[in-house]
């Protein structure tokens, strides 16, 4: 801001004092333009506080509500498994973070880490597909997450071909791949696959089993698809069902 006029720069007192009323008068709107900001940013940090304390505070009710359903999944494993303790702290087994994510988060993270720990080849080949955020997120909901990680070290290049795709495409194929595996299992246990199979009873420890390439329904190339294509739909994998069952003289 200029210094404040001085009269002896003034032919006239008149025109001194209104310079210098306008000077005083800058001066004041300067002041109050500052406190105005500096209260301004008071706000806007006392707000950006607030919302850090707030997110702070949903991340802790958050880690707090993950820890307590862990620790409820953990308890249902150890009445399960009668050597869980020994199986899951097992140091000889590695597991990958988005493996091990799944473990401490997924709705089968007991299951998991038994699985993992009684196949430590299972976890070791695991190490090495690319277990992408999309896969992972499609596991932590299924139930029949060890035997998706058993397919996929089965069948490697499927791991790749998910990985492979834009994040919302590989997520979708992950799903229809944990339903499609969960219809299976209930077909072999002897069970009519579920209609919306999106969190279908998983298979126990063992490694899932693969049933061979069903024949061709109704003759045509395009019905020409088995139940290990990434790519099968829910109504083609109900119509080689029924086929194998009519097939055998059963009623699907």
């Amino acid at each position: 801001m200029a210094p404040r006029p001085k009269q002896a720069d003034f032919s006239t007192y008149d025109e001194f004092e209104a310079a210098d009323e306008a000077w005083i008068g800058a001066r004041v709107a300067q002041a109050e333009t500052a406190a105005t900001a500096a209260a301004e940013r008071a706000i806007n940090e006392r707000f950006a506080q607030q919302q850090v304390q707030a997110e702070q505070l949903m991340q802790q009710r958050a880690f707090e509500a993950a820890q307590q359903q862990f620790e409820a999944r953990t308890a249902e494993g150890k009445a399960k498994y009668a050597a869980f303790d020994t199986v899951t702290r097992s140091t000889e087994v590695k597991v990958t973070p988005p493996v091990a994510d799944l473990i401490t988060h997924g709705v089968a993270g007991p299951e998991v880490s038994y699985y993992l720990g009684s196949h430590p080849a299972i976890a070791e080949a695991l190490v090495d597909l690319p277990i992408t955020m999309p896969i992972r997120d499609a596991l932590l909901q299924a139930d029949n997450a060890p035997a998706v990680l058993a397919h996929l070290v089965a069948h490697p290049e499927e791991c790749q071909q998910l990985a492979s795709l834009p994040p919302l495409v590989a997520l979708s194929r992950a799903n229809r791949l944990v339903g499609r595996l969960a219809a299976q299992a209930e077909y072999e246990a002897g069970r009519e696959p579920a209609a919306v199979p999106a969190k279908a009873v998983a298979p126990s420890v063992p490694m899932p089993r693969l049933s061979a390439p069903p024949k061709p329904v109704g003759g045509t190339a395009r019905s020409q698809v088995s139940l290990s294509d990434p790519n099968i739909t829910h109504e083609q994998y109900k119509a080689i069902r029924r086929a194998q069952r009519q097939a055998q003289g059963r009623a699907w």
